[in-house]
């Protein structure tokens, strides 16, 4: 167990991120376009990028009172998105690459460029593709991730969308400034718990048998076929990561939704031996996650719950995490969703970097 070297990018987490809440770069780029008020920002990326996206647009929107989108290159460059319609001088269009080589991400880049709009790059790599056309850059700080599946990236992305609202809305004079402190308050305070939390979720794997081989009650990796995660709020965004993190680990199905929809056919294919993982947060759809919780796990051997509503309750398929209400936990329901992906194959023995079809992104060019 604990043999993958994503378990050494997950440790790093809390001096990765610490370094990024330190560094000022948000603020300094706000300042250098003060004056130029963003009314309306797209989030641009693949895979995980993308998923970052989806779980910090609506904090750009209720914070900093600004328009948030999250897109894939290929929507977005195609005119249906509506992104056309946008004023270029109070739009902000973000890419996101952690590598800076994404193929589709600079495809996308160079048609909103060609569009006359501003252009913001977030990547690991100062000098990569990416970098190098979008008019100004923010470093993720995570240094390289040489793994199939990206964990210390993820949320260092994560973080840094989270405080780039909060000094866009800063300086366009829409963030609260009680709001603000409380919000920068609560992203340390999560960044603090990751040893904490990390521990706890390990625990909870060896508490409820991972890897045993046993066809019981919360056991995650053993003979686990499929997968669905389903979440709300900003977690709906982490429900999508967990269910990427899983399927590139574990290699099987895995689905994705948002609790108000998983009554709207989903719930249809749920069997006997499938797995089901629910995100539960501080937001409106608290109740019906709980509720779905109770009653799957009446139909389903492998049910558990990612929980961080800061109500107290117990059981053995629970994880329960902190509560930061502004933020939904989101940092440390990423870090849990992070800790199962590479557990669950591991207690199989399988790599969770092991190849599967690693060759289709040659074929796909996913890189330049």
């Amino acid at each position: 167990m604990q043999q993958s070297i994503m378990w050494q990018y997950i440790a790093q987490e809390p001096d990765s991120l610490a370094h990024l809440m330190q560094s000022k770069q948000t603020d300094e780029y706000a300042e250098k376009h003060q004056g130029e008020r963003i009314k309306a920002v797209y989030i641009v990326g693949h895979g995980s990028s993308f998923n970052a996206g989806v779980c910090t647009a609506g904090f750009f929107a209720k914070s900093a009172k600004i328009r948030a989108y999250a897109q894939t290159p290929g929507f977005f460059s195609n005119t249906g998105s509506g992104f056309s319609l946008e004023n270029p001088e109070t739009t902000l269009v973000i890419f996101i690459s952690q590598t800076g080589t994404s193929a589709g991400t600079l495809g996308a880049l160079e048609y909103a460029k060609a569009l006359g709009f501003r252009t913001l790059a977030i990547t690991e790599v100062e000098d990569s593709p990416i970098a190098k056309k979008a008019d100004d850059v923010l470093r993720l700080f995570c240094g390289p991730e040489n793994s199939n599946a990206k964990t210390q990236g993820y949320s260092a992305t994560l973080l840094l969308l989270l405080r780039l609202a909060l000094s866009l809305g800063k300086q366009n004079g829409t963030l609260d400034e009680q709001e603000g402190r409380v919000c920068l308050s609560e992203l340390d305070g999560m960044i603090r718990e990751i040893p904490t939390v990390l521990e706890q979720v390990q625990a909870f794997c060896r508490k409820t048998a991972f890897g045993s081989g046993m066809r019981e009650l919360y056991v995650l990796g053993s003979g686990m076929r499929e997968l669905y995660v389903l979440g709300s709020g900003m977690n709906f965004g982490t429900a999508q990561e967990g269910q990427l993190k899983l399927m590139e680990t574990m290699c099987i199905p895995t689905m994705f939704n948002e609790i108000g929809e998983f009554s709207h056919g989903m719930h249809r294919a749920i069997r006997r031996d499938s797995s089901v993982l629910l995100i539960k947060s501080c937001d409106s759809m608290k109740d019906s996650i709980e509720q779905s919780y109770q009653y799957l796990k009446g139909i389903c051997d492998s049910v558990w719950l990612i929980d961080a509503s800061g109500e107290e309750s117990l059981d053995d398929g629970r994880i329960v995490l902190p509560l930061y209400k502004r933020t939904q936990s989101l940092l440390l329901t990423t870090l849990a969703v992070q800790v199962l992906s590479v557990y669950a194959p591991e207690c199989n023995g399988l790599d969770p970097n092991r190849d599967a079809h690693n060759d289709f992104t040659v074929v796909a060019a996913t890189r330049v």
